[in-house]
């Protein structure tokens, strides 16, 4: 029924990611590890409102490659716990092979409120590499407790021709940082966005990235 399908994925928590990382049973920990191609088209109004800690179009990715794709809509994690909330990819675990974006852009606002957040209009977390993407909408990361880390593309290995004209928000109690493109090595990127970070305790690092060139 279309009506139902429409009700499911825009009301209560909205979409269900792909792929899942459980912190409380490893037996529920399933990633995306294929090549998603989504050959120019946008995937719009998409809606998330959760409370798992890893959200984005995948939530739990591991040598995946996404290429060719726009979002629109609004991506949420509201958790007591540490959270990652990003356009395309959440979470991409520990030390995991390295996970390609390319030519792909965000439209859609990304929040990620936790013990301790991390938010990225691209990805939310580090072991990717993005070429070609871009942001135009809004990020936050609140942390309640810990620190907040918010990125226009992402927290990632390395991002080249890629550019952000979000608002980036980072808010946090021991620590904040914000970056408008990413916290890593960037290469032929701009930013044009706000980038604002505050900490309760003073800790605050705003800025576009630190290793750049070009």
């Amino acid at each position: 029924d279309p009506s139902t399908l429409k009700e499911s994925l825009t009301s209560g928590t909205g979409f269900t990611p792909i792929g899942i990382y459980d912190d409380s049973n490893s037996n529920n920990r399933h990633y995306f590890a294929g090549e998603f191609d989504g050959q120019g088209f946008e995937i719009r109004n998409i809606y998330i409102n959760s409370n798992q800690n890893y959200v984005g179009l995948f939530g739990y990715v591991s040598g995946a490659k996404i290429v060719n794709l726009g979002l629109t809509g609004n991506i949420t994690s509201n958790t007591s716990g540490t959270t990652y909330a990003g356009g395309f990819v959440g979470y991409t675990g520990w030390n995991n092979p390295t996970t390609q974006i390319f030519d792909c852009y965000n439209k859609a606002n990304i929040s990620a409120k936790g013990s301790r957040a991390y938010a990225g209009g691209i990805s939310a977390d580090y072991y990717v590499k993005i070429s070609y993407c871009y942001n135009e909408r809004n990020v936050e990361a609140i942390a309640g407790s810990q620190s907040s880390y918010a990125y226009g593309i992402a927290k990632a290995q390395s991002t080249d021709n890629c550019y952000n004209i979000g608002n980036i928000t980072s808010n946090g109690v021991t620590g904040a940082y914000a970056f408008g493109i990413n916290d890593s090595n960037s290469v032929n990127c701009y930013n044009t966005g706000n980038i604002v970070a505050q900490s309760t305790d003073n800790k605050a690092t705003a800025g576009v990235t630190s290793t750049a060139s070009n």
